[in-house]
């Protein structure tokens, strides 16, 4: 599980700080499995196809690790908490075919503000990889996106394809 934290409201102990503007220090673990090697440049410039930003070095160690574990983020809005999650997840599912990683990538937000907007750029993210599933295609080899809100219809086809 990944959990996403962003604000004031976010708490972590520093373990490594990465060079942010003054004032804007983040903190985040560079725990990378050894198990695994990643090309630090094949990655970044999957990445940076995938979401027209250059990878910084914590977006490099979520992708680097061979088993995603339960983290928290804290990270300055803005600083690509979404971006560095969703490249992660959908290279080690996509591009690598891990197993060890989950199936599934579940946003759970508390404003519908926010829920549309990272359904905005996952959205961009996929279509730029070409592997955004169309409601009524084929599902194969494509990923679903998949929008629920409380009180508002979902519509579409997401309960028969949950994958």
């Amino acid at each position: 599980t990944i959990r996403i934290v962003g604000g004031a409201a976010a708490s972590a102990t520093p373990l490594v700080p990465e060079k942010w503007p003054k004032g804007k220090e983040s903190h985040y673990s560079r725990r990378v499995d050894e198990e695994m090697t990643i090309a630090m440049a094949d990655y970044a410039s999957w990445f940076y196809r995938c979401t027209g930003h250059q990878a910084r070095d914590w977006q490099i160690d979520l992708a680097a690790e061979s088993r995603p574990r339960t983290r928290l983020i804290r990270i300055p809005t803005g600083y690509g908490k979404t971006l560095g999650v969703l490249a992660a997840w959908l290279y080690r599912i996509q591009e690598l075919g891990d197993r060890n990683w989950p199936r599934r990538l579940v946003w759970a937000l508390p404003m519908r503000a926010l829920a549309e907007q990272t359904e905005s750029v996952v959205k961009d993210c996929l279509t730029k990889l070409g592997v955004l599933w169309v409601p009524g295609t084929d599902h194969a080899g494509k990923i679903g996106l998949h929008l629920l809100m409380g009180g508002a219809d979902p519509g579409g086809e997401w309960n028969l394809h949950p994958e």
